[in-house]
């Protein structure tokens, strides 16, 4: 039987680390916004709104955030989300846009 304590635990310090990682790459409200829905026990919905303000408001996603949010949707049930589906699509254009540079 698994310890749901332990692996909302896990999940919640996952996407808190994922939020340290991107550091000034989110604003204050943006992070507090995540935050508010994790501290609520609502993790898929903290994963789905990060991703969202991740390909919204256009900013950088290197390719360790993509995997290890990728990872938290997968262990989630959440890969096949439309959100995934979005930010797939966002890091797909970012690189294409990268390699056009050099």
């Amino acid at each position: 039987m698994a310890n749901y304590a332990v692996l909302h635990a896990q999940t919640e310090r996952r996407i808190e680390l994922l939020l340290t990682q991107l550091g000034g790459a989110l604003a204050e409200t943006e992070c507090a916004e995540v935050t508010q829905f994790l501290r609520a026990g609502e993790y898929g919905l903290a994963l789905d709104t990060l991703a969202s303000i991740l390909v919204e408001e256009q900013k950088p996603v290197a390719v360790g955030i993509l995997t290890e949010i990728e990872s938290l949707a997968e262990s989630m049930g959440l890969l096949d989300g439309r959100f995934m589906q979005t930010l797939r699509t966002w890091y797909d254009r970012q690189s294409k846009q990268r390699d056009a540079a050099y």
